[in-house]
């Protein structure tokens, strides 16, 4: 999302379509990028979210603020409508991204509890 967000600070079209095959994500392009990171530590994955998020925090101070509000597509469309990419502001995708991790910490403590016998 942080790539989406400097693309959109920079007023160019983001040149990839990422397709949510139903509603709740991207399943695909999810299972290809969990492929890429399969074999990475847990603290080389959560390094790599908290750098994500400091890059993404560094651009929202940079960019002025009607930057932030105004909507182009971002490079997402469900796979029934490739051709209607999602209309989204920086903003949009600060939005999304806090929908997002909120709901992948809350399964990684839910592995965690099950994982260390907690349920």
């Amino acid at each position: 999302m942080r790539a989406q967000a400097e693309i959109l600070a920079k007023a160019s079209e983001v040149p990839y379509r990422i397709l949510f095959e139903r509603v709740g994500g991207p399943r695909t392009w999810n299972a290809e990028q969990v492929s890429l990171r399969r074999e990475h530590s847990l603290d080389a994955l959560i390094r790599e979210i908290e750098n994500e998020t400091a890059l993404l925090q560094n651009l929202l101070y940079n960019v002025e603020r009607p930057i932030l509000f105004f909507e182009r597509p971002i490079g997402i469309a469900m796979a029934a409508a490739p051709d209607e990419p999602w209309i989204r502001s920086i903003a949009g995708i600060v939005e999304m991204r806090c929908f997002h991790d909120r709901l992948h910490i809350s399964r990684i403590r839910d592995w965690q509890r099950r994982k260390l016998g907690g349920e």
